[in-house]
Parts: C-alpha cells; structure tokens; sequence
C-alpha cells in the first residue's frame, strides 16, 4: 500500500537561488499543522559519484540540462540505493525532495 503525495510545485536545480530559500524558510515554523513543501525536479544527473556516510545516508551531489550549477542533496536512510544511483549512459532520475537549511559554525583550533 502506498501513501498519497501532494507536490508543492515543479521546479529545476537553477531554480533555486538562496532567495528562492529565504521566500520559503519564511513559511516557517514547519510542523503536523504545517508541512515542508515537497518539489520535483525530472531529468537530474548524478554528477559525482554518490557515498554513503554515518550509518545508512546517501550523499549525492546533481546536476539538470548540462548546466553548470550543482545541487548537494544527502538522502537520509538510503544507502542502500547508492549503487542504483551509478546509472550507465548519464541516465537521467526525477526526484521529489524538501529543502532543509542547515547551518553550521566551523571552529578553529
């Protein structure tokens, strides 16, 4: 059986700006009452190859239409599709995501 999906939109990789993420951070506090949007992306490359890391996520970096710009995406708890990720031939994957701003201090020592 399997859960309903609602999308929130249909977008590219060169859509997202970091205004595109502050527009959407301002929906904020996410909850029950208020779930993260949900987006597809069609015709994404794998534009490194994917790792796993800590115990079981996939980390991926992707690209769309040849373009320059990357997207850095890491897929909690699925490692275990990493080889399925290695396509042959630049094979294209449509992916549905939610955006999630991390932010980090780096300490020196």
């Amino acid at each position: 059986m399997f859960r309903e999906l609602r999308l929130g939109t249909k977008n590219f990789i060169s859509d997202i700006t970091p205004k595109f993420v502050r527009i959407l951070e301002r929906f904020s506090p996410f909850g029950p009452d208020n779930m993260r949007p949900v987006f597809l992306t069609e015709n994404v490359l794998v534009a490194h190859k994917p790792r796993v890391v800590g115990a079981n996520h996939l980390v991926l970096t992707l690209k769309q239409d040849n373009k320059y710009k990357t997207l850095n995406a890491i897929g909690f708890n699925l490692g275990k599709y990493s080889l399925a990720t290695r396509h042959p031939n630049n094979t294209s994957l449509d992916i549905v995501y939610t955006m999630l701003t991390v932010y980090y201090i780096e300490y020196w020592q």
